[in-house]
């Protein structure tokens, strides 16, 4: 291109330019400090603290509150181990743990194969919680165990069933009593219920564990008498009704007695008791909403349990026997009083070694706090 050419862009650019220099600027912004709220997590880990607005009763009225809930920085797992499978007691405590989990304190549980193993990894510190049978978790404090047992995860739903021809302890003499060990709480109470009732007979005795599947031998006619839990005894019942009946019921004999619990490792419940405290709140207010809503559980059990089209045709049978019982402590279901009747109960039946007191064996100050936070029913 000619350099003749060049010369009017060239100046009409240098025109351009000092128009805009000789123009007047806008002034500067006014800077203005913002504040967002986001309720979402971010890359960024931030302390937060979350309010959560509840209903509570008070007084048999409705009262709605604002507690503040402090949200650790980074989420405190909390790890809880239960014995064998998922059952219908175990839903109460899987949903507390959805609610927990919106407070900042995620639950994993596992399930072990039996409730020694759940009790060893809560003493090992490989996991935070345990839930399980008194006889475990007491035997395994009595041993050194750093554990302590702080509410009642289900009522004590205890009978002894049988073929509808035996009917009263005497009639057991001779029979195939089948038990799930020597050392269990329903062996336990199956032998003081002897003892006190029937000394004299000589039952014969099959090892079977688990209470399903001795529900199971029972209804295909292999054993004749068996201890089971609640659910368990009504189903037998509901399948094969005019065949099996109650010969004891260890609910109404034995009321004071805390056949299971849930159970903390002290160092853990030392370091982190608003976990502790979260854990315990969350189970009572579900427990209180199955107390109120009994739909609403039965709606939840199949969320958790792989159930089939006979076991869900007798799921409200199940859960009204459940309420009945009071099957869901609101108030968490552990005193005092009823953890030495407890110690001294199974002291006494030779399920443990003597000498266990209730202060190494359990603490219920977390429940007692929360109790005094939303309230006793």
């Amino acid at each position: 291109m000619n350099r003749r050419s060049l010369l009017p862009l060239v100046i009409l650019i240098f025109v351009a330019l000092f128009l805009v220099q000789c123009s007047p600027q806008p002034a500067a912004p006014e800077q203005v400090e913002v504040t967002r709220i986001v309720e979402q997590t971010v890359e960024e880990v931030v302390e937060v603290t979350r309010i959560v607005e509840r209903e509570v009763e008070v007084e048999g009225e409705a009262v709605e509150v604002t507690r503040v809930v402090e949200v650790p920085a980074e989420p405190l797992i909390v790890r809880i181990a239960f014995p064998s499978i998922i059952d219908v007691d175990d839903v109460a405590a899987l949903l507390a743990f959805e609610a927990m989990a919106e407070e900042g304190f995620p639950v994993v549980p596992t399930f072990y194969a039996q409730g020694e193993l759940a009790a060893a990894a809560v003493a090992a510190g490989q996991a935070d919680m345990g839930a399980g049978a008194a006889t475990v978790w007491l035997n395994a404090i009595n041993n050194g165990a750093p554990i302590a047992g702080i509410m009642e995860q289900a009522a004590n739903g205890w009978s002894v069933v049988s073929r509808i021809e035996i009917e009263d302890c005497a009639d057991v003499d001779g029979q195939r009593t089948a038990i799930h060990s020597e050392g269990s709480v329903s062996t336990a109470m199956l032998y003081a219920w002897i003892d006190s009732t029937c000394p004299e007979i000589e039952p014969e005795i099959l090892v079977i564990p688990g209470s399903e599947n001795r529900a199971a031998a029972l209804l295909a006619g292999e054993i004749d008498v068996t201890p089971a839990e609640l659910i368990d005894s009504v189903r037998i019942m509901e399948l094969a009704p005019g065949e099996y009946h109650r010969i004891a019921n260890f609910a109404v004999d034995l009321s004071g007695l805390r056949t299971g619990g849930f159970w903390v490792n002290r160092d853990f419940a030392e370091a982190n008791p608003e976990a502790v405290r979260a854990f315990i709140r969350n189970v009572l207010e579900i427990h209180r909403r199955i107390a109120d809503e009994p739909d609403w559980f039965q709606e939840q059990v199949p969320r958790f349990l792989d159930m089939s089209e006979e076991d869900l045709a007798v799921l409200p049978t199940i859960v009204e026997a459940l309420l009945a019982n009071d099957n869901y402590p609101v108030n968490g279901g552990l005193t005092e009083e009823n953890a030495q009747y407890t110690l001294d109960f199974f002291t006494d039946s030779g399920a443990l070694e003597p000498g266990l007191t209730m202060e190494e064996a359990y603490d219920l100050t977390a429940l007692n706090d929360v109790l005094a936070e939303i309230g006793e029913r």
